[in-house]
């Protein structure tokens, strides 16, 4: 097990364990005044730091602050808190992104008397580093006798050394503890199965551990009992259930009497989230055919083989696909170092932006394995759609047909492509952070492999599909040959109705296993198992047990997984 790491961002409340935040819009989510305006109730103090909203890297919730350096004098964004306690601690904390090594940030606090005229200032010699995850900048002072009113500072500097005219930073969840002990009792952050027969539950805070491990403390519905509560050995916020076995549907959990560490006791909390390992394919369910995820907003916990690394085709994203479908994995300011093959169990939040199904807010991701990295199903500029969306497709014989021109380097491109006749478009998609822009444009046709995306700004979110390559290896002009591995019904027909024949081709020799799994992604049948020579095959599938349904046919070699559906019907 390579990577296990929990991610907060789906946490929304930062701050001393349980105490209340003294900032007013301290998350940043209202901007009565516009996104080129500053946040409701904060202020630009200095004339060179502009403050304007931003939707892309965020900590938490919606939005965050972008803080826009453009000089080398020291600049500050501020919120001034009245009705301060004297001799009392305050803590003033904030989450930064700030990945330019031109600037830096730091916290600092400004203490003011009755009238609002400075008495002291104060802040930690600690500052900012690049970085391409986000760092937490705290600070507590204590405040003198007769101050009155506090003043947050969110200091931005140049560094000389790198200092090019500018620095581009983003802040989130800011918060700012102090006057009184903790009265609040914990909230429920999230809940996610992470197994048939394990829950995991994140709270906000420390948690006492008598009451945490107390299983009548936690009550879920539909016939699941909990057996076992035990409190995460290094995070005293991290609760592990242990549940009977869940099945593939909405629970609903409470928590009752769970304390935190100052003794304050939960009411009631409620949280909701989907059992068990989801396939791919539930994840992106859509029954009622409104091309949005019927599951949006719901916490799911899917398993699948990533098909490309984080932020290669797409910022701040990877994506992963099952033997039912693929999903785009978005988390700002994460990267987990995965490798293509590595097989990724994710709990997060299903959502859509652009009209792509992806899940976001990561409670968990986790690489539990390594697996070959699945064969691009070959698909026709026809049938670019949901059914393929965030899966390793391949497109063959294709030609140019506008848009952009080849990308330079350290430039993206939506080119158009288009097949023989000219009867489809579609779009090739090439990211600046691949190593395809200002490679040699290659002499049309070619075929392509790469992620099929979307990137649909208006509902029904059901147009604007494209294909978005990994590397220069995904472009091969047409008549090269490529080591592949070819699985095919040998019936026409689809459903299968009867006993059928499945056959493949091999290029080379190679052990092959040959398995037919259910929707669930249980394994219904292992057909073959063994090594065969180069050529055509034909193995016998009895389907006379085999229920009416969906099913996919999998057959893997040492280097490549050819995954292809099939319905029985009877």
């Amino acid at each position: 097990m390579r990577i296990y790491i929990i991610l907060f961002s789906i946490i929304f409340t930062v701050g001393i364990a349980g105490a209340q935040n003294l900032l007013i819009n301290g998350d940043f989510e209202t901007w009565s005044g516009g996104a080129t305006e500053p946040p409701d109730n904060w202020v630009e103090l200095t004339d060179d730091f502009d403050a304007t909203q931003h939707s892309d890297t965020i900590h938490g919730g919606s939005y965050s602050v972008r803080l826009y350096l453009t000089s080398t004098s020291t600049q500050k964004f501020t919120q001034t808190i009245g009705n301060i306690a004297s001799n009392t601690d305050y803590t003033f904390e904030f989450w930064a992104y700030d990945n330019d090594p031109a600037g830096r940030m730091r916290v600092w606090l400004t203490w003011l008397d009755a009238s609002g005229s400075f008495i002291s200032s104060e802040g930690p010699d600690l500052y900012t580093e690049d970085n391409t995850n986000w760092q937490q900048c705290s600070y507590t002072g204590t405040a003198p006798t007769n101050a009155e009113s506090l003043r947050v500072e969110i200091r931005g500097y140049d560094v000389s050394a790198n200092w090019d005219g500018d620095a581009l930073f983003y802040v989130d969840d800011a918060s700012l503890i102090g006057g009184g002990g903790d009265v609040t009792p914990p909230d429920i952050e999230c809940a996610f199965s992470w197994g048939q027969n394990s829950i995991e539950v994140i709270f906000n805070e420390p948690l006492d551990p008598t009451t945490a491990e107390n299983v009548l403390n936690y009550n879920i519905d539909q016939g699941i009992s909990i057996t076992n509560a035990e409190l995460d050995a290094t995070d005293a916020a991290l609760v592990h259930l242990t549940s009977s076995a869940q099945s593939n549907v909405f629970y609903t959990l409470i928590i009752t009497n769970v304390e935190d560490v100052a003794g304050n006791p939960m009411p009631g909390d409620t949280t909701y989230f989907w059992g068990g390992i989801s396939t791919i394919a539930s994840a992106r369910e859509d029954l009622d055919s409104d091309f949005i995820p019927d599951k949006k907003g719901d916490i799911i916990t899917v398993e699948g083989t990533t098909t490309v690394e984080w932020y290669i085709i797409s910022s701040s994203a990877c994506f992963i696909q099952d033997l039912t479908a693929g999903i785009n994995i978005y988390t700002p300011g994460f990267d987990p170092g995965i490798l293509r093959g590595d097989i990724a169990r994710v709990a997060g939040e299903v959502a859509q932006y652009t009209g792509t199904t992806e899940i976001k807010n990561l409670a968990r991701f986790e690489v539990i394995g390594q697996a070959g990295v699945p064969s691009p199903q070959t698909v026709l500029l026809s049938e670019f759609g949901e059914d393929n969306e965030g899966s390793l497709i391949r497109v063959e014989n294709v030609y140019y047909a506008g848009g952009d021109a080849w990308p330079v380097t350290g430039s993206s491109a939506n080119m158009l492509i288009t097949n023989d006749t000219e009867s489809d478009t579609v779009t090739l998609r090439v990211y600046y952070k691949t190593d395809i822009d200002g490679s040699p444009e290659p002499s049309w046709p070619i075929d392509i492999v790469g992620i099929m995306d979307q990137y649909d700004n208006s509902a029904p979110y059901d147009s604007n599909y494209q294909i978005l390559p990994r590397d220069v290896g995904d472009l091969t002009a047409v008549g090269i040959e490529e080591t592949r591995c070819l699985i095919s019904l040998n019936n026409i027909e689809n459903p299968v109705r009867d006993n059928t024949k499945i056959s493949f081709t091999l290029s080379k020799e190679s052990a092959i296993s040959l398995k037919v799994y259910n929707m669930l992604g249980q394994i219904m049948t292992e057909l073959t198992i063994g090594k065969y020579n180069v050529g055509e095959h034909a193995i016998e599938w009895n389907t006379e047990n085999i229920p009416t349904g969906i099913y996919f046919i999998n057959l893997s070699t040492e280097q490549y997984i050819k995954t292809q559906k099939v319905v029985i019907l009877k």
